[in-house]
Order: C-alpha cells, then structure tokens, then sequence
C-alpha cells in the first residue's frame, strides 16, 4: 500500500518541484529530484499574468451552488428514506446501495 500512495503521490510532487525550481533547471538532464534552490517567484508572476482573482471568484461561485444543490437534494432524498417503514433486517438505504454490489 506505501509503494501505490508513493507512485500516486510522485506526479504531485513533481509538479510542485519543477513549479519551485529555477528556469535554466527545469530542463536539465538527468532530472533531478530535490531542487538546489527554491523560487516561488513564478507564482507571483503567473498571479499577475493573469486574472486569477477572477478565476477563484468564479470557482468559489460554483462551488457554492453545487454544495447548496447537493444539501437540498440530499434532504429531500433523506425525508423520503425517513418515510419508510424498516420491516427487513437492514434498512432501505443498504438494500438500494448494497445490494447491486453484494448478492447474497
């Protein structure tokens, strides 16, 4: 389970390396691992560049509505489940999700 969540996690952080090291070092060969020197000024620059300002206001805005929308919906599913009557040995909710997975 270590070796996956290395091989899962390696694409991150060698994203975020290359992001913090130096332009002439980006494209050395061989690619090295650890970086000689730390520059965070890209993200500065990118920040100006661009409008990412903007950008997170429009994420947050999304983000917003979809957790609004998935709380109401999610209500309305729970009053409904809440309405039925238990007569089995599990309840509803596990027959409906459960039961596609794990025949008995």
């Amino acid at each position: 389970m270590t070796v996956m969540g290395v091989l899962f996690a390696f694409p991150f952080y060698w994203m975020f390396t290359t992001s913090v090291k130096p332009q002439d070092e980006i494209f050395t060969f061989p690619p090295q691992l650890i970086p000689t020197s730390i520059q965070f000024n890209s993200y500065v620059e990118a920040w100006a560049m661009q409008d990412f300002t903007l950008y997170m206001l429009n994420t947050f805005k999304i983000m917003l509505f979809n957790i609004v929308l998935c709380v109401g919906v999610s209500a309305f599913v729970a009053y409904g489940f809440s309405l039925f009557s238990i007569q089995r040995e599990k309840p509803p909710v596990f027959h409906c999700a459960g039961d596609h997975d794990h025949p008995q």
